[in-house]
Formats: structure tokens, C-alpha cells, sequence
């Protein structure tokens, strides 16, 4: 019997004075049960769901449009500004730490979830996003431990 995951996502992007602007995405896909019971393949599913709406809502809220900075146009979200510091040296010793400590590809992470090819290229915002992540995905798997073990 087939079941329904439903996965969504809202994030604001602050603007000069005080404004923001919003976005959201929600989806809804039919999975099937042997998916659905078992832990491993539905975080994996899930966490494929929510990259894609990531990377939807970073797109919306980034508008996708080339910006004129001195005379020559760049993508507006590879502008380097105080917003985009590169990820410190403790940040990615952290997100290989944790990807070790439950078996993930740290590599294959960054390049799905943000479509770079080295930690060090995350900025300093995205890569404390992917530790709180990763932490939260640590707690999950820490209480289905004790659950399965009980």
C-alpha cells in the first residue's frame, strides 16, 4: 500500500532596511511501504526531497539573475560579500567529524546539497546550516538506537 511523504520548506533572505523576502516550497510524492519502514531508505528519500527544495528555494530567493558589479556580470549568490565569509577551518573539521561519526560521504553531501566540490568553498552561513543538520540527523539516529535496542 502505497504511502505519502510530505516534505517542505520555508527560509527569508533579509534585505537592505530591515525588509526580507520569502519562500516556500512544499511536496508531496506517494512512497511505497517497504520504503516507508524502513528508517535508512526514508531519511534517504527525505533527505533527497529536501535538497531539492532547497536548492528551489535558494533559486527563487537569489532570482537566478546576473548582477553588473564593476563593468563585468557575475551570478548574484558568487558575489563575495561580509554575508559569504568562507567556512572556517573548525567548521569543516566539524562537518568531516560528523560525517564520519555516521558513515557519510562528506564530498557527495556538499556536492548534492550545494553543488560544490569542497567543504572549504561553503561560506560560513551554509556550512553552519549542514553542522546543525547533521547534528539534528545525529539525534534522530541516537533515539532510533535506543528505540530498536529497547
Amino acid at each position: 500500500m502505497p504511502m505519502k511523504l510530505n516534505v517542505g520548506l520555508n527560509q527569508k533572505k533579509g534585505e537592505p532596511n530591515y525588509g526580507s523576502r520569502g519562500a516556500s516550497f512544499q511536496v508531496e510524492v506517494e512512497i511505497d511501504s517497504s520504503v516507508a519502514i524502513d528508517p535508512r531508505r526514508l531519511r534517504e528519500r527525505a533527505r533527497a526531497l529536501y535538497a531539492i527544495a532547497r536548492k528551489a528555494i535558494d533559486e527563487e530567493l537569489d532570482g537566478g539573475e546576473a548582477i553588473e558589479v564593476n563593468g563585468s556580470r557575475r551570478e548574484a549568490r558568487q558575489i563575495s560579500t561580509p554575508s559569504t565569509t568562507m567556512a572556517t577551518a573548525g567548521q569543516v573539521r566539524a562537518v568531516f567529524a560528523i560525517c564520519r561519526s555516521q558513515n557519510l560521504n562528506p564530498f557527495d553531501l556538499v556536492q548534492n546539497r550545494f553543488g560544490r566540490k569542497r567543504i572549504e568553498d561553503l561560506s560560513i552561513r551554509e556550512a553552519s546550516c549542514l553542522i546543525d543538520e547533521l547534528k539534528r540527523n545525529s539525534d534522530v539516529l541516537a533515539v532510533e538506537g535506543r528505540a530498536s535496542s529497547a
